[in-house]
């Protein structure tokens, strides 16, 4: 028997939030990929992991570019359905035996490779985006006992001047005896 992972569901919202763009941005950059959202329960319209990830590519494309023109939008992805994508054939080989021996390989290594480590990624950009968006107060409790007390020792209560008179007093009173 095989276990199903779960299908994580990002919103709109969430989206929009993760990846600082507007409404209208996001319904262009679906077109543009050719993303068609699946539908919950409740008729609400979500993305999945990889096109969430196909989405933070173009995000990435955009900033660094400006533009989304140009964008390749992983053109050797196909969608075999909803949980899965496979390798379209942009390499032909002619014979499975042969390949080793195209250089074409280096290059489809370096591409998975690459799609391998954006995956591995993702959730760690997710955390530390949604760690930058958090405040104080959306923090458990025991994280914000752990801040007070920290600023607590880095600022004392008593005022510097107080602690240095006991401190000279504590010093002349040693001295004395």
């Amino acid at each position: 028997m095989s276990e199903t992972k779960a299908e994580t569901r990002y919103y709109r919202s969430e989206i929009e939030e993760l990846l600082s763009i507007k409404k209208d941005t996001y319904y262009k950059w679906l077109k543009h990929l050719g993303i068609k959202p699946k539908r919950d329960d409740n008729n609400k319209t979500y993305l999945d992991d990889s096109d969430l990830e196909l989405l933070s590519d173009l995000k990435d494309y955009y900033d660094e570019k400006g533009t989304i023109e140009g964008f390749q939008s992983g053109s050797e992805i196909v969608k075999v359905d909803n949980q899965s994508s496979a390798i379209a054939h942009h390499l032909e080989f002619d014979e499975p035996e042969n390949i080793e021996e195209d250089p074409r390989i280096e290059e489809l290594l370096n591409e998975a490779a690459e799609l391998k480590a954006r995956s591995l990624m993702m959730s760690d950009l997710i955390k530390l985006n949604l760690a930058d968006q958090m405040k104080e107060e959306d923090l458990p409790p025991h994280l914000r006992d752990r801040i007070a007390r920290a600023r607590e020792a880095a600022n004392p209560t008593q005022a510097p001047a107080t602690i240095a008179s006991n401190l000279l007093n504590r010093w002349r009173k040693n001295k004395s005896a």
